[in-house]
C-alpha cells in the first residue's frame, strides 16, 4: 500500500513539477530533463517494489515486464542522466534531440509501469 500512496505523490508532484516556474537563469531543458528522470525513477521503483512484494498474484505478462524493466531500466536511467550531462556541456540541437529521445524512453517507462500498478491495484 506504501508503494501505491508513493505513486501517487509521485504523479501529482510530477503534475506540479510542470506548472512550476523556472528560477531566472536555469535552462529550462536541463531542468525539465532532471524532473522527467526523478519522477520517472520513483515511479519505475515503485511499481518495480509493488511487483516483488505482490509477485504471487501478478500476471505472467506483467512479470516479464517487469523483468525487461529490471533488466534494462538501469541502462534507459544512466544513458538520460549522461545525456543531461552533455546537453549542459554542448547546448546544441543535436545533443537537445538526443536527450529528448532518451527522455521519451523514460516517460514510457513511466507511463507503462504507471498504467500496469493502476490497474492491477483497482
Amino acid at each position: 500500500m506504501k508503494h501505491i500512496q508513493t505513486l501517487t505523490l509521485t504523479i501529482l508532484c510530477m503534475a506540479l513539477m510542470g506548472c512550476a516556474a523556472l528560477k531566472p537563469g536555469n535552462d529550462p531543458v536541463v531542468v525539465r530533463a532532471e524532473q522527467t528522470v526523478k519522477v520517472a525513477f520513483e515511479v519505475c521503483d515503485s511499481f518495480l517494489k509493488w511487483e516483488h512484494m505482490n509477485r504471487s498474484a501478478v500476471p505472467p505478462e506483467i512479470q516479464t515486464y517487469a523483468t525487461a524493466l529490471r533488466e534494462s531500466g538501469p541502462l534507459a536511467f544512466k544513458t538520460a542522466r549522461t545525456l543531461t550531462k552533455a546537453y549542459k556541456q554542448n547546448r546544441s540541437d543535436e545533443n537537445r534531440a538526443n536527450l529528448d529521445t532518451a527522455l521519451a524512453v523514460l516517460i514510457a517507462l513511466q507511463s507503462e509501469s504507471a498504467a500496469y500498478i493502476t490497474a492491477l491495484t483497482r
